[in-house]
């Protein structure tokens, strides 16, 4: 029974063999590909040589069907001579949609958003001609072996599909942010969705009208209908590439960046260590307090903090807050709040306190879209050189998958688009330097390898890590495999002789998100183990603690702060707090509110984030408080957002 049908498809001929020599021939083709990008023949910008060695490699993977096309017996010569017909017949049609889709539509979305790609064109564009290419020859030999009735709907369906997705992208996409960084709201593009099947359906079905009822309109269309949208997008991507920047043809890693070389490195002096876990609860803390109190051996001279709270509950604004001490300021745009933040005379003078002092001041993993705010505060802040591009890695199978989501993302009809998980079309990190910091709580421990610095002079490090951070599958069991990181930690400074003279403090960014569970307050960890203390085991403390406590805190540790002198602009060191003290704090937690308008993410346009509000809670007394306000939904205050600040 299947048999009858191929053939019915396909024609009484013995060429069920040619779709099996083409599906060889992709997978000998991506082989190929993949062999040369190992030797490093693909890497960075293709040259015309290179190009056209992967079109051989291409040519030579498609012989063995185009060798059976022909080489039939010779009854079969006039179906050969129908399947060629066939071919050239299908060949324009078929060329207008693979250029469209895999050369055109990621070349235009390339040269509009110059600026949210680090990778340059021509590291893309051969490896997209080179699939346009093996697309094209399959489509159209596998459309061409087809008896006629069967061809002819095939070819009817192709105009329609080269007509469908042109009028998608260019005026049914219009309502929808491409590129957002978040997922949409699929509910309020309803209209949109039933209007784009709509349209969609009436383009596939008129083609196949017009080819049975009016084939002589449909002789004059069928040819003419492609090649004019292949011409009309060919001509306007010759005429963006003509007037399009420079930049569009370098590699573009930020100018600014973090050096990662010194992320293991400690003085042989004198030592303040602040490592920031993101996402990391105290409410897990304490469980292990509770549970499995042996988690904790090794570090006993930490005094833990069970009444913590952040300021704010996401990353940017909340290390920012930490170490620059920026007030609230809802109002402000966020570049500006952060320029602010790292600018002011409050930042300007705990950074320059240090360094007065003789500190090295190294931070790693802090947020990149500010990066630029760190010059002359972190001495690890580099701006990159073009000598530079030699020490990039650009990861092409992720580039390539990109591009692929992107590509679908902007064809596809608006129902359809839910398929692609639109809040990963992100193209940062694609580009990397060689040497990296690690990030990734078991890269890092897998790296983790201390060593004194060459100059006598004392570190202040800053590092930021994943934490607990989202997908994590394990909350408590991700907060024990960092204990046992810190133990390692501590270890290493104790071999290297540098332990009674560090002062190290453990905190979280934030506690965990409750954006799964919106009753749930976030409440970060706190430990701290100051210089030259020891203790015969783990001191619990229940001050009033605030991550506004941290400039002052971190001052103290390195006896940089005087009391008299520094409360007014620094605020109090953890150690002032008192248990018994009656402290009012307030936590502002990013939410997501319908009654609200969306908001861009950094002023960028057209860039826009479920998160559009803070929800402020104002309270005196313990974490207890905070935990019953946020589950009863009593907040103090709503501020919505004029943009999100990270």
């Amino acid at each position: 029974m299947t048999g009858h049908w191929i053939n019915k498809i396909l024609g009484e001929v013995r060429l069920l063999h040619i779709p099996l020599d083409i599906v060889i021939a992709g997978v000998f083709t991506l082989g190929g590909h993949k062999f040369l990008s190992g030797l490093g023949v693909l890497d960075g910008e293709v040259s015309l040589p290179v190009l056209v060695l992967c079109l051989i490699v291409l040519a030579v993977a498609l012989l063995p069907a185009v060798v059976r096309i022909f080489d039939v017996r010779v009854e079969d010569k006039a179906y050969v001579g129908d399947v060629w017909q066939r071919f050239r017949r299908i060949s324009i049609p078929a060329l207008t949609f693979c250029f469209m889709c895999f050369v055109y539509l990621p070349s235009e979305t390339f040269i509009g958003n110059n600026s949210d790609f680090e990778f340059s064109y021509q590291m893309f564009i051969p490896h997209q001609l080179v699939v346009m290419a093996e697309c094209f020859l399959v489509a159209a030999v596998c459309i061409s072996i087809c008896n006629r009735p069967s061809f002819e709907m095939a070819e009817a369906l192709v105009f329609g599909l080269n007509l469908a997705v042109y009028i998608q992208y260019m005026f049914l996409n219009a309502r929808l942010n491409l590129l957002d960084g978040s997922s949409p709201v699929w509910s309020d593009y309803q209209a949109d969705i039933a209007a784009g099947y709509l349209i969609w359906g009436v383009l596939l079905i008129a083609p196949i009208i017009f080819m049975r009822k009016s084939k002589k309109i449909w002789e004059r269309i069928r040819l003419w209908g492609p090649a004019f949208l292949g011409g009309i997008q060919l001509v306007t991507l010759c005429s963006l590439l003509f007037t399009a920047p420079a930049e569009i043809f370098r590699v573009k890693l930020q100018g600014s960046y973090m050096s990662p070389e010194e992320q293991f490195r400690v003085s042989a002096k004198d030592n303040v260590i602040l490592l920031i876990w993101d996402a990391v609860d105290n409410a897990y803390l304490k469980e292990l307090i509770e549970t499995e109190p042996e988690e904790f051996e090794g570090l006993e001279d930490f005094v833990i903090y069970t009444n913590t709270c952040s300021v704010f509950d996401a990353t940017a604004t909340s290390v920012a807050q930490m170490l620059a001490g920026m007030e609230f300021a809802v109002e402000l745009p966020g570049k500006e709040w952060h320029e602010q933040a790292w600018n002011s005379e409050r930042a300007v003078e705990f950074f320059e306190r240090w360094h007065e002092a003789g500190y090295v001041i190294n931070g790693f993993n802090l947020e990149t879209s500010t990066v630029e705010n760190y010059e002359g505060k972190f001495d690890n802040y580099r701006i990159a050189g073009d000598e530079e591009s030699e020490r990039l890695l650009v990861d092409e199978e992720r580039m390539y998958e990109k591009l692929s989501d992107l590509i679908a993302y902007r064809a596809l009809p608006m129902g359809w688009k839910r398929l692609v998980d639109s809040a990963n079309l992100d193209f940062a990190g694609i580009v990397t330097r060689r040497e990296r910091t690690y990030y990734d709580n078991r890269e890092y421990m897998e790296h983790l390898q201390l060593a004194t610095g060459e100059k006598e002079q004392n570190y202040l490090v800053v590092e930021h890590l994943q934490g607990t951070h989202d997908p994590c599958p394990d909350t408590l069991e991700e907060t024990r495999f960092l204990l046992e990181m810190l133990k390692e930690y501590i270890w290493q400074l104790k071999e290297l002789g540098v332990y009674d003279d560090a002062a190290v403090i453990v905190t979280s960014d934030h506690g965990e998100h409750n954006v799964y569970d919106p009753t749930k307050a976030s409440t970060p960890i706190l430990m701290v183990k100051e210089k030259g203390k020891h203790n015969e085991e783990l001191v619990l403390r229940n001050a009033p603690v605030y991550h506004e406590d941290m400039q002052a805190t971190l001052l103290d540790c390195a006896g940089l702060y005087d009391k008299e002198r520094d409360e007014a602009l620094f605020g109090r060191s953890v150690f002032e707090i008192k248990e018994d003290m009656l402290r009012e704090r307030t936590w502002y937690n990013k939410r997501e509110d319908p009654n609200y308008p969306r908001v861009t993410i950094m002023g960028r346009t057209g860039i826009l984030t479920k998160y559009n509000t803070y929800y402020s809670y104002t309270y005196t007394g313990d974490t207890g408080t905070l935990e019953q306000m946020v589950r009863e939904g009593r907040c103090t205050r709503i501020y919505p957002m004029t943009d999100y600040k990270g």
